[in-house]
């Protein structure tokens, strides 16, 4: 379907562009217009945060974070994966949480000028500010909007096999997809989100261990000094006692 009359800006929220070069060199192939926008975090929350996801999409089956970290090289070398992993560089976890080498490469394919970085704890802070200050970047006019809410907060499952069947379905659901019409697969998509709807729980994830804090403080030292040098504000405090 064609845009509508008032619409300001068109976006996608896909995460791995942050990883890619090719795709973000293919987006402003496509437009020449295009804008970055990235979101940068403590590394330490952010990995407790995002081990958790990978637990719930079943790329991940190491409920223990240490565990997982400490299988990064086996992995990288192809052995040790989960039956279910969608692709073995998610669970590269030392890699996932380096924003200040990955913002570094953004900037450089995409331009500074192109790209708007927001720091989570701003967000957490200052929810309308950071709001208005994306808008700006974007130019697209305020709607008023300054209540958010929070998304994907300790999300778990209440049954392996339905997180199984929604996240990563066997084989004959795609070739059912392939096969099926426009209306058919959007019947088929609804049909998911229910089943995904239907079997999340609200879990209490395990705080990070004070040596495996200590390990990640060390691990991503440089990495946030090289992050607080590109943003000009001094970020160092996320890895300090």
């Amino acid at each position: 379907p064609g845009l509508k009359p008032d619409t300001q800006a068109i976006g996608d929220g896909s995460v791995s562009y942050l990883y890619d070069s090719d795709a973000i060199r293919r987006a402003i192939e496509f437009d020449s217009r295009a804008k970055f926008i990235a979101s940068v975090r403590n590394p330490l929350d952010m990995l407790h945060s995002y081990h958790a996801r990978m637990l719930f999409t079943l790329d991940e089956d190491q409920e223990d974070f240490s565990r997982a970290w400490e299988l990064q090289e086996e992995r990288r070398a192809g052995r040790m994966l989960p039956k279910r992993c969608r692709l073995p560089q998610l669970l590269q976890y030392g890699d996932v949480a380096s924003l200040g080498k990955h913002i570094e490469r953004l900037f450089k394919v995409a331009g500074r000028e192109r790209c708007h970085v927001v720091v989570f704890d701003d967000l957490v802070a200052e929810p309308g500010e950071v709001y208005l200050q994306l808008l700006d970047f974007i130019s697209v006019e305020d709607d008023g909007r300054r209540k958010f809410k929070a998304r994907r907060s300790n999300a778990g499952f209440k049954s392996r096999w339905l997180q199984q069947f929604a996240m990563n379905p066997p084989a004959w659901v795609f070739r059912l997809m392939e096969s099926s019409s426009a209306a058919t697969l959007k019947r088929l998509k609804k049909v998911r989100k229910r089943i995904k709807s239907f079997n999340k729980a609200h879990v209490e994830r395990q705080p990070l261990s004070e040596d495996m804090r200590a390990t990640l403080r060390e691990y991503y030292s440089s990495d946030v000094e090289k992050l607080s040098r590109l943003l000009g504000r001094d970020l160092t405090h996320w890895i300090k006692t």
